[in-house]
């Protein structure tokens, strides 16, 4: 205390945590007497509160008492979770701030947050600095051991013997891989932009104090971090999330390239040359615009002669003009770097047969037929890290190219390249009923999207945490899913903010809408006029409720596919359709399980429930059935051949799961089936 108030500081901020129950009354008493000798001399008190234990439907905090505390002190800190997949829609973080801000002033309370790498081990997470992550990917190495290798022998290489791929975490907007080490499976999430935005979203959802961020630094992308920061001020455009790819590059003893390729894999295999030599396979870890060498392999192919005479200790050089490329031409003879151009012109060779794409990285499409080996490219810009060259193609047309797949032309500087700043991928606009097809594009990109309430046609989507338009266009989706969990009291004015976010970025949007979890009731009538008043926002299409038939969603006891129709369905159909009658109505979507033998107030298989559904009337008081195929690790023309116990179960197979609802009567009027 002494300190800080002879040091200039605001306060002092008491981080005790662990504390056991038994001592929760000393740790408030010795928290209001510090506070009182602090507040005495002008000084505030904080407190750093521990992520508290999930018990059931409260929180364990221990020794720490947060509403004593909150009279005590004048700032509150609360650690939130370090796992990634707390931050979806609806997860532990908005579970653990729900409960928060109804025992501390929300005012006093400031959320902590990392914006680090994560690593999970058994029940345990830890943040991972650059270093460390890069350490969990291994040392690149041949899968035999061997370096030296035949002609014409393909070669495996590897970092983590034990990895799987890179894949992308919803929830986390982030990506992440599993591997192992001493037989424990350890999954490692890279920190992003993304997943730092949605974050400090927190505390303008639920008006907190403020948001504390560690581990910041451990983000190098600071234009990234910078569009996190414009953006919560009002400027400029949430940052997209970036992609992720380890792509690997062979060079000859000339450093030509000789062979490259990009994957999620941590795992490559050379097809190998006939040609006698020294070659070097490297890998990189390419994270949106940043690049980081993750290390390199020599390999000798074949048998190289050592002359036994040295060469002749002079030799007279033969100096030859240069000659400009006629750079109309589509592929150029392969090119040292001293004959492209005149020395010092902004131009590069291809090494090899190479993507191309719209913008600097790999979430952008690719222009169709990219760049040949070879061929001569004008060099007219590049991004603020230099991996990714602006380029003028040799038909003249502009595009972007990783900076590891060209050689760059002798005394040529590509730090002076003018830095370009490129917009994030475009998202593709919906086209009008009766509109002609677009041209065909050099670009690739998402495909035309059906128009808004025309059910008969396929449309996909996803349910994402965030808003990422721009993965979810690419990816040829034009739909997205939002979960709100009603509760009594609620305004529709609460999702007016998700509709009009999706709609801002291009996209329709499906509002599926639930309420609390293990229900005692249900206001179904209060629960009604809430969707009729969200129908008048201008969603797209509406899902009521969700896995009506376990009771985890409805009450216990109360299970009853005809009670949920006649009681919700019906009433929320026909309030929906007078306020908006383009809105989609889609039936909640049963809870796929073969667990109960049939239907009971205690809990319904699915396929029995949707049959009790459509008896009662559920086929004349919405536009889709709603399905849940969330269990299946098979491809959806797969009928057979789960490898789990009860294989033969419906639920395994996406096409079983539609038969089964077809068979219940689901499937007997056109346009029944959704899939929210």
């Amino acid at each position: 205390m002494e300190q800080a108030a002879t040091n200039g500081y605001s306060g002092v901020n008491l981080d005790y945590q662990g504390i056991p129950a038994a001592q929760a009354e000393a740790y408030t008493s010795f928290a209001t007497r510090l506070a009182e000798a602090l507040n005495a001399q002008g000084l505030d008190l904080a407190i750093t509160l521990g992520t508290p234990a999930a018990a059931g439907d409260n929180w364990d905090t221990g020794g720490q008492d947060w509403a004593a505390l909150d009279r005590t002190a004048d700032i509150l800190y609360i650690e939130l979770p370090l796992n990634p997949d707390a931050y979806g829609e609806g997860g532990l973080a908005d579970q653990l701030l729900n409960w928060a801000t109804d025992q501390v002033d929300r005012r006093n309370l400031s959320a902590i947050v990392t914006a680090g790498a994560l690593t999970q081990v058994g029940e345990s997470f830890n943040v991972l600095d650059s270093e460390q992550v890069l350490g969990t990917l291994g040392e690149l190495q041949t899968a035999s051991g061997e370096t030296a290798v035949d002609p014409a022998t393909a070669v495996d290489l590897n970092l983590n013997t034990t990895a799987g791929p890179l894949e992308w975490d919803g929830n986390a907007l982030a990506y992440r891989y599993t591997y192992e080490q001493n037989g424990q499976p350890q999954t490692v999430w890279f920190g992003s932009e993304a997943s730092l935005l949605n974050r400090l979203q927190l505390a303008e959802r639920y008006n907190l104090r403020g948001i504390v961020v560690e581990h910041l630094d451990e983000l190098t992308n600071e234009a990234g971090v910078a569009a996190v920061l414009d953006y919560l001020r009002g400027n400029g455009e949430a940052p997209q999330p970036s992609g992720a790819a380890i792509a690997w590059t062979v060079r000859d003893d000339s450093d030509s390239v000789v062979a490259s390729e990009t994957s999620e894999d941590l795992a490559y295999t050379w097809d190998g040359t006939e040609e006698d030599g020294i070659y070097t396979v490297s890998a990189e870890l390419v994270l949106g615009d940043l690049v980081t060498e993750l290390g390199e392999v020599e390999l000798t192919v074949g048998t190289l002669e050592v002359a036994e005479e040295a060469a002749p200790a002079e030799e007279e050089a033969v100096a030859e003009a240069t000659v400009v490329p006629d750079t109309t031409t589509a592929t150029q003879p392969a090119t040292s770097s001293s004959a492209i151009g005149e020395p010092g012109e902004a131009l590069a060779v291809v090494n090899t047969p190479s993507n191309v794409r719209v913008g600097p990285g790999i979430t952008y499409g690719t222009i169709a037929g990219g760049a040949a080996s070879g061929a001569i490219l004008k060099l007219i810009g590049r991004n603020n890290t230099g991996d990714w060259y602006n380029v003028v193609l040799p038909n003249g047309e502009e595009g972007w190219i990783l900076n590891s797949l060209v050689t760059v032309n002798a005394g040529f500087d590509t730090g002076s390249l003018e830095v370009v700043e490129a917009a994030a991928p475009a998202p593709v606009a919906a086209e009008s009923s009766g509109a002609t097809a677009p041209a065909a594009s050099t670009a690739s990109g998402a495909p035309p999207v059906a128009p808004v309430g025309n059910v008969g046609n396929f449309e996909l989507g996803g349910q994402a945490a965030g808003m990422p338009a721009g993965i979810m266009q690419y990816a040829g989706m034009s739909w997205v899913k939002k979960q709100h969990k009603w509760g009594p009291g609620d305004s529709p004015e609460s999702v007016a903010g998700l509709i009009n976010e999706a709609h801002a970025s291009g996209l329709k949007i499906l509002l599926s809408i639930p309420g609390q979890l293990s229900p005692s009731s249900i206001d179904f009538q209060a629960y009604t006029d809430f969707l009729g008043g969200v129908a008048a926002l201008g969603p797209d299409a509406i899902e009521v409720w969700n896995e009506m038939n376990i009771d985890r969603e409805w009450p216990a006891g109360q299970i009853d596919p005809a009670s949920y129709v006649n009681n919700m369905l019906k009433p929320a159909y026909q309030k929906i359709k007078a306020s908006n009658p383009n809105v989609m109505v889609i039936t909640g979507a049963p809870a796929p399980t073969g667990y109960f033998g049939g239907c009971s107030g205690a809990g319904c298989d699915d396929a029995p429930y949707v049959a009790g559904m459509m008896a009662a009337g559920a086929g004349g008081a919405s536009d889709c059935i709603g399905v849940h195929y969330n269990e299946g690790i098979m491809p959806p023309s797969a009928t057979s051949g789960d490898p789990r116990g009860a294989g033969e179960h419906y639920t395994r197979y996406f096409q079983g799961m539609i038969n089964a609802y077809t068979a219940a009567g689901a499937g007997q009027l056109s346009c029944r089936i959704g899939l929210p």
